[in-house]
């Protein structure tokens, strides 16, 4: 599959493969919100159950290459339109699940100054900050408190402090 197709008038056009996955992902990305977890309910319905164009196995993989490479959304979509339509299909996925948060970037952008005028728009602005910075606060030390627990409960640290403790008190 192409992404463009030839017609005996050698005029282009889009393959209806591409144009669907664009359709796709560019409604997928103007609602989306969150990891590739929540991705995955939105991808499962569309190309699993209604198109048939993946298998579960091939979208959990897709999620999976996601969640391990910064950026999930990105490389899961990527990923997806890969599978689907090779790299035409990675092109048109890509754009269009990032293409509705540069519009709604660019639409709402010169609003924010003057949402910031209003006390009770800046207050609910300000209070979505403070609990964005908390969450991910309350991940770090999450994930910290697991680490710091990890290494707490390794053999081989207990014995290497315990020989540095030996050390210093000689």
């Amino acid at each position: 599959m192409t992404l463009f197709t030839q017609k005996k008038s050698s005029l282009h056009s889009v393959s209806p493969v591409a144009l669907h996955l664009f359709w796709v992902f560019l409604k997928v990305g103007s609602v989306l919100f969150g990891s590739g977890y929540v991705l995955f309910a939105y991808l499962d319905t569309e190309f699993v159950q209604n198109l048939g164009w993946l298998t579960r196995y091939q979208l959990m993989d897709a999620i999976a290459v996601g969640q391990f490479t910064p950026g999930p959304v990105l490389s899961s979509a990527t990923f997806i339109g890969y599978q689907i339509h090779g790299l035409w299909g990675a092109l048109v996925a890509t754009a269009g699940i990032f293409l509705p948060s540069f519009i709604f970037v660019l639409i709402l952008n010169p609003w924010i100054p003057k949402l910031r005028k209003s006390p009770r728009a800046s207050a609910f602005l300000d209070s979505v900050t403070m609990a964005s910075v908390a969450l991910m606060a309350c991940v770090a030390v999450s994930l910290g408190g697991a680490v710091v627990g990890l290494v707490l409960e390794s053999h081989h640290f207990i014995a290497f402090f315990n020989k540095v403790v030996h050390i210093f008190h000689s």
